[in-house]
Order: structure tokens, then sequence, then C-alpha cells
């Protein structure tokens, strides 16, 4: 078995978990591989070499079993920018806050990966989305959770012509504009209102910013939809995001969305699924009749 060590840092808490998942993998006859920014950070800022070889984007163990994430959602985010369309399955270990992509708590670590290592999982795959807009080159496209039109100042709103298909739908003069996927709809989108949409929907979350039409709800549509925005603003420009990587663009500069030719997979441990998670993540069933 061969596996992939993610992360983008690490607190001294944390070091010995660290530690102890190399060895343990290790003495479980699993080639270890270690992201190289992620062995510069250890070093730089723990001293901590990690003796294990390393990989970029750019040379990826294609054969890998499994990366392994260490961190929050944002880690996790991340190194889906890093596999794009390599077939490499994630699995998260939580070191961050609520983690809706790294599920597995830390006391939970050794199970997972006694789990791993045994096989005893399978693999859940994630659509993704591609903004393509001019200023974006190819390799940034991508957005696992969402892609988001933002107005650039904190005065004024933006106004957001969208098409479906290549026909109009709708104007939202609004804050801005999220775009989810079923993975994403338990971000930024459920604190605006979106509805939480199971991974394994093939549907896309329309979801406005602070409409100032009240009557403008999150619309959902089919994940083959091909979403046309094209914004006005008092500035003259506007934030376009993807996950958490942000460029700003001219308000001449339309965005075409669309569902990618590939998709990310999760690691999927017997002992755990998406409504086990989703039911802690957002203490559901805490009601003594439960």
């Amino acid at each position: 078995m061969k596996v992939l060590l993610f992360g983008k840092s690490l607190g001294k808490e944390d070091i010995a978990l660290l530690i102890n998942m190399r060895d343990f993998l290790l003495s479980r006859n699993v080639q270890v591989y270690v992201y190289s920014l992620y062995q510069s950070y250890l070093q730089e800022q723990h001293s901590l070499d990690l003796g294990l070889p390393q990989f970029t984007a750019l040379n990826l163990p294609l054969d890998a079993d499994a990366l392994i994430g260490l961190g929050g959602d944002g880690t996790m985010l991340e190194a889906a920018t890093v596999l794009k369309a390599s077939g490499i399955p994630m699995l998260g270990i939580n070191l961050g806050r609520l983690g809706f992509l790294s599920p597995v708590p830390k006391p939970l670590v050794e199970q997972a990966l006694t789990l791993l290592t045994e096989g005893n999982y399978s693999i859940e795959h994630r659509g993704v989305l591609l903004a393509e807009a001019e200023g974006i080159p190819a390799e940034a496209q991508m957005a696992l959770n969402e892609i988001t039109v933002l107005k650039r100042d904190s005065a004024s709103m933006i106004e957001l012509r969208c098409l479906l298909d290549g026909q109009y739908f709708n104007t939202y003069r609004s804050d801005g504009l999220i775009v989810s996927t079923p993975t994403g709809s338990t971000g930024y989108s459920l604190s605006c209102g979106g509805p939480i949409v199971h991974p394994s929907s093939p549907v896309l979350v329309i979801t406005p910013i602070a409409p100032h039409n009240l009557t403008q709800r999150p619309f959902v549509v089919s994940d083959d939809a091909v979403i046309e925005l094209q914004c006005s603003s008092r500035t003259g420009d506007y934030l376009l995001s993807l996950d958490s990587r942000s460029h700003r663009l001219p308000d001449s500069s339309n965005i075409r969305i669309r569902r990618a030719n590939y998709k990310v997979g999760f690691v999927h441990l017997k002992s755990m699924n998406y409504l086990q998670t989703l039911r802690n993540k957002l203490l559901w069933g805490l009601d003594p009749r439960n």
C-alpha cells in the first residue's frame, strides 16, 4: 500500500500524533510519502524531519492508494487542487474545528488507519466545478466546495445577470452569488440560507448573498447545467473565489461555470458515514427524545 501525507500547518500539541501516524503506517509496511511543502513547513517551524520521500503536485505517485490530510476543511480543499484528476482518494484527519471534509477525530486516528490499511473502506466520488473566465489560468479553475462571485468594496451591491444553458434565468442584485456543489452545501451556501445536499446528489445550488430582492431564494439545478454570470459593479471589478482562492476580475470578464469531467474521491471507512458525520458536526439528535 502507498499513502501520501498532506498538511498546511501543525500545532505543537499534534506533533506526537503525526509521528505516531507515520510509525504506525510504516509498521504496516505501507510506503509513506510527505508533501514537500508540508515537510519544509515542519522543518522550519518544528525542526521535524519525517525522513520520508517527498512528492509535489507535479510528481504525484499516481499509484498511491490514498492521501491523508491533516487539518480542517481548508487543508482538504487545498489537497484537492494538488490531486486534481489523479483519482487518488482523500481521508481527512480533523485537527481543525468543524471539519466536514475531515471526519476522523484525533481519538479515532489509529482505528481509522487500521481500517484503511486493512482495506475496510470504499471510495465516494464527489463532483468538481470549473470556472472559466478571462484571467483565470486552466490549472486554477477548479473548486470542490463552491465558486463565489463577491462585490469588492464594502458599500455597494453588484448586479449579476445569470444564464442557465444559454437561457436568461435571473438578475441578482446582492453582495454576491454562490454556486455550490453538494460537498460545499454545508459551507458558505449553508450560512447564506442554502439547503444541505447529500454528496451523491447530481445537483448544484445557486445561493444569493444578501439579495436586495427578498423573493430571490436558493435554487437547485442539475449538475450538468452550464451557468454563465455577467457582472456589473460600481467599482468596475469584482472578486471570484474558488474555494479559498480569490481573483480580482474586471466587469468585462464573464464567468462560465460547469461540472468538471472528473471527480474527487473520498475514503469512506466502514465504521463512518456521511449521515453520522452530519449529525455529529451539526449536533443533531441531542433532543433527549432521540
